[in-house]
């Protein structure tokens, strides 16, 4: 099964980051910053190298929001806060601020796995996310 990490980042106004994908198999849809897991990497580690991809921000994620299934394999997403709230510059199309409920009533033809968004959605309203180790985190490069 493939393994992927993925990040809500949430600003200072309550509102989470959503990025414009790039790829052509998934061209111009919304999704959570975030990819594939590469060998001897964790988890956490991806969805940091991910995040700084995709958006241009260095972020630290705090929480667990949770594993989610879907047709491509497993995916762990994170709770990072971020305080700015102007728009990255991006690796991706484009990003975009949005508040939970408008994320919530984006149409699904417009979202990457949409049902995986809705269900993390769901899981963030819900205040339900698990605590993460200091050990999560890889030593900070000198």
């Amino acid at each position: 099964m493939k393994r992927f990490a993925g990040v809500v980042i949430r600003n200072s106004i309550n509102q989470i980051l959503l990025v414009r994908e790039i790829k052509p198999q998934c061209h111009g849809k919304y999704n959570l910053p975030g990819g594939h897991v590469e060998e001897g990497e964790t988890a956490v580690e991806c969805a940091v190298r991910e995040t700084l991809e995709e958006t241009g921000l260095s972020v630290r994620p705090q929480r667990l929001l949770g594993v989610y299934q879907f047709h491509a394999g497993e995916q762990a997403v994170f709770l990072a806060e971020h305080p700015d709230t102007s728009t990255p510059a991006s690796g991706e199309l484009a990003c975009t601020w949005f508040t939970v409920d408008e994320a919530e009533q984006l149409p699904a033809s417009t979202v990457l796995n949409s049902d995986k968004l809705q269900a993390v959605l769901h899981d963030l309203k819900s205040g339900k996310y698990y605590p993460l180790q200091a050990d999560d985190f890889p030593a900070s490069p000198q």
